[in-house]
């Protein structure tokens, strides 16, 4: 394996821990009741944090498919 995809797959993998954290934590204050309906996607898209989590995630599928990439 070359050290770039190895750097590829590892950064990947950090943006992809990191958007996991977020999501949970702007979902985590939320009441029982809100859960799975429009009202909690309302509260979701207030939230700042849960799209720093969507934007993780997709630099983490960017990252993997340019490691996945490299390694063809």
């Amino acid at each position: 394996m070359r050290i770039e995809v190895i750097t590829l797959a590892l950064t990947a993998s950090g943006f992809t821990a990191v958007a996991s954290v977020a999501q949970r934590r702007a979902a985590a204050p939320a009441s029982a009741d809100m859960q799975f309906n429009w009202r909690f996607v309302g509260y979701l898209l207030r939230r700042p944090v849960w799209f720093i989590g969507i934007a993780c995630m997709i630099c983490g599928f960017a990252f993997q498919v340019q490691a996945c990439g490299q390694e063809a």
